[in-house]
């Protein structure tokens, strides 16, 4: 299902949250990102604290791998294919999480990255690159990064990185 608010488009896949005896007791009007963003489910219907994950991509085929990859380990999952959209879901909602990549088509990830520090500087990011330098780039280097992922990346080695960012976080 995509779920469109404020022109930044979230890609959910979460049917058994719509499902669920507390999502049909909201009011009619409620929209699927404000709900997801102050109260999410779990899988079984009941409130409890998911961490919430942005994935930020311009290429789509690794921006789904990601998304579907994180919702399926219990994340919910924002995502974002340009850099405005994601300093837009940054600004909007709370986030637990971002996976970031460097090469954007309309800001470079080194800038969303300046940007995440000004409104949060714990907030874990973990940037994922083809570029083997990026590590050694200063401008990274000072962002506090939390990982690095060199494409193409395995799925498994996503979900490490991020079950570790997030117990680091606590």
């Amino acid at each position: 299902m995509i779920t469109q608010a404020n022109d930044i488009v979230y890609e959910h896949h979460y049917d058994k949250y719509f499902q669920s005896e507390v999502w049909q007791k909201l009011p009619i009007g409620t929209k699927i990102p404000d709900f997801l963003n102050t109260q999410p489910l779990n899988l079984n219907g009941g409130i409890k604290s998911i961490e919430r994950v942005l994935v930020v991509e311009d290429e789509h085929n690794i921006r789904m791998a990601f998304t579907e990859t994180l919702y399926r380990e219990g994340y919910v999952v924002y995502s974002a294919e340009t850099g405005k959209k994601a300093l837009e879901c940054i600004r909007n909602y709370r986030l637990d999480l971002v996976v970031l990549d460097i090469k954007m088509p309309d800001i470079n990830g080194i800038e969303i990255l300046k940007r995440i520090r000004n409104e949060d500087k714990n907030l874990p990011v973990i940037i994922s690159s083809a570029y083997r330098g990026f590590k050694q780039d200063p401008e990274i280097a000072l962002g506090n990064v939390s990982s690095f992922m060199i494409k193409p990346i395995d799925l498994n080695e996503l979900t490490q990185k991020v079950k570790k960012a997030l117990e680091k976080r606590g």
